[in-house]
């Protein structure tokens, strides 16, 4: 598969999670800070990345596009640090969904509920009837868990 540059670079290195574009470092995570890992797709393929890894400390949240090079070795390294195999689910999904990958305790449960946008027009309503449009927003389970 031919990774473009745009989804940048995944990599386990110095006890972090370090996440780069082609212009620089976008973030970086120490692995001990991790509470949470998830991924999710959206709707936006197959034009631009519908596909994304999201990482959560205590303090916030972080997210990297599943197509990033290095992502295999990147999820072996890491699979390693942590003692559990992280096993994506969502390859072949189409539609919003997410679900955790650690900790093992709660892989596979929801990372997101999907809340609609409420419209407030008539063109809003209809628009909203055509093409749904949620807000994501983590599950009270992933909030209670990333404390």
């Amino acid at each position: 598969m031919n990774v473009p540059a745009s989804s940048g670079h995944l990599e386990v290195g110095n006890d972090a999670i370090i996440y780069t574009m082609p212009n620089g470092e976008v973030w970086q995570i120490a692995i001990a800070d991790l509470r949470i890992i998830g991924e999710f797709t959206n709707t936006d393929g197959p034009g631009a990345d519908d596909y994304f890894f999201v990482f959560l400390t205590r303090e916030q949240s972080f997210e990297a596009s599943f197509y990033a090079s290095g992502r295999d070795s990147f999820l072996g390294g890491l699979s390693a640090r942590l003692g559990h195999e992280l096993r994506t689910g969502l390859c072949h999904s189409t539609s919003l969904a997410s679900r955790v990958l650690w900790p093992s305790h709660l892989e596979g449960h929801p990372l997101f509920d999907l809340v609609p946008v409420k419209p407030t027009s008539f063109f809003g309503r209809l628009k909203q009837r055509i093409s749904p449009r949620v807000v994501l927003h983590f599950t009270e389970e992933i909030l209670a868990a990333s404390i």
